[in-house]
């Protein structure tokens, strides 16, 4: 198959790409549109930590399933990783910091300082979901860090 993914295109399809978005954007900053779209669902909806792990679950299983599939390690049409890494980014900020962690999210996730690129080497699925939640952990922590040092 090599990079496409013409043909019978099961739950990972839908799960991995976010209901094909990233297959469509493959091209063009995929995973920006991941994030934003997690932007605007927690705009508007509170998402607790229960509902993080059975999204990291499921992107976990359809990452591997998917990429499987395209022969590939880490196709960027997969664009669950970033829709979970950003709500693990946003988990517990206040409305204000919503953009802020967009965009230090995105700066992480495309320069992948350590200890982010150490996790994306992880096999399979593993390493296309864990990469981005630790930069989602990471976004969260140093916004966390700046407000408190902040005042």
């Amino acid at each position: 198959m090599g990079g496409s993914y013409i043909g019978v295109r099961d739950w990972s399809f839908y799960v991995a790409t976010l209901g094909g978005l990233g297959w469509v954007l493959r091209e063009r900053m995929p995973g920006t549109v991941g994030s934003f779209l997690a932007l605007l669902i927690r705009w508007f909806l509170k998402v607790d930590l229960l509902s993080i792990f059975f999204l990291f679950l499921l992107g976990l299983w359809a990452s591997e399933r998917y990429s499987k599939a395209l022969k590939e390690e880490d196709p960027s049409s997969i664009v669950i990783d970033e829709f979970v890494g950003y709500f693990i980014a946003m988990w517990n900020l206040n409305d204000i910091m919503l953009i802020p962690s967009f965009f230090l999210f995105r700066l992480l996730d495309v320069i992948k300082p350590f200890p982010i690129r150490f996790f994306e080497k992880f096999p399979g699925g593993w390493g296309i979901m864990l990469d981005d939640v630790v930069a989602g952990l990471l976004t969260n922590m140093l916004i966390f860090l700046g407000l408190w040092l902040g005042g």
